[in-house]
């Protein structure tokens, strides 16, 4: 667009749906701003919520408990992780930190998907923490009779 007199062309390729909702997107923002400045302990609050329950469903898909008392510890830094779920929810806490106060100046290159990973795994001790893998998971099914198939080849072990 090198003007104003061809505005319309390129606003007028929106959708009416669309405008409606960037309109909106764009009211609630403002909201948003307004409420922050008015009361930004009640925002403060909100966050640190939603972080919790990240934190909490997040890990849960990898099978990753702790007692909700534990993640908001964790969560908070009251308390250092007593074992490897605990690891790994501390590992969760600093990355998103890392993010919510850097997102803006983080591009997505390789080396800070690294850098990401190295602060995931920190508490864990994993040495392959902030490296890309070296090898391929090996994936096998382990029958009862302790015979071993994998998925990629009709290869059998005893």
């Amino acid at each position: 667009m090198s003007s104003f007199r061809d505005l319309h062309r390129h606003f007028g390729a929106l959708t009416p749906a669309t405008v409606a909702s960037l309109t909106r997107i764009a009211e609630a923002r403002g909201r948003e701003d307004v409420a922050h400045g008015r009361n930004p302990a009640s925002l403060e609050t909100l966050r640190h919520i939603a972080l919790i329950q990240s934190a909490e469903a997040s890990n849960a898909i990898e099978n990753i408990h702790a007692p909700r008392a534990r993640i908001e510890a964790l969560i908070a830094e009251r308390t250092t992780p007593h074992n490897r779920s605990e690891q790994e929810i501390a590992g969760y806490r600093d990355v998103l930190a890392m993010i919510h106060f850097n997102r803006a100046n983080i591009p997505f290159e390789p080396r800070y998907v690294q850098q990401l990973h190295g602060t995931l795994c920190r508490y864990v001790g994993d040495r392959d923490a902030g490296h890309w893998k070296r090898v391929d998971n090996q994936v096998e099914e382990v029958h009862r009779d302790g015979t071993r198939v994998w998925p990629d080849a009709d290869r059998r072990r005893r």
